[in-house]
């Protein structure tokens, strides 16, 4: 330990005064997904039992459906291709109000 963490106090729950993890601290473990490995291989499995080949079949599917009018195919062509489009909110004048009094008691 140098000397500049050695001046650190350790306040609670294994965290330094300036909010960082202090040695040993079991807390820190917890930031790693119990279910990480266990979702790569479910991942592999699903790669592996899909082709290119089931995958363009789907793509085709999706793009007749799409073209005969199914809009929730081609939202989903779409989504692929374009990205989901950013959420929009309408901030009326009693919202932006309500806002800038927020803002003024910060």
């Amino acid at each position: 330990m140098d000397k500049a963490n050695q001046n650190v106090k350790i306040v609670k729950h294994g965290h330094k005064v300036n909010g960082e993890f202090a040695a040993g601290n079991k807390e820190a473990a917890g930031h790693i997904n119990p279910r990480a490995a266990h979702v790569a291989k479910l991942r592999a499995a699903f790669e592996a039992a899909v082709s290119k080949k089931d995958i363009e079949a789907i793509i085709a599917a999706l793009k007749r459906k799409a073209k005969k009018g199914d809009t929730k195919s081609a939202d989903i062509i779409f989504d692929r291709i374009f990205g989901k489009p950013i959420q929009q909110h309408d901030l009326g004048p009693e919202t932006m109000e309500t806002l800038a009094a927020f803002l003024r008691k910060l």
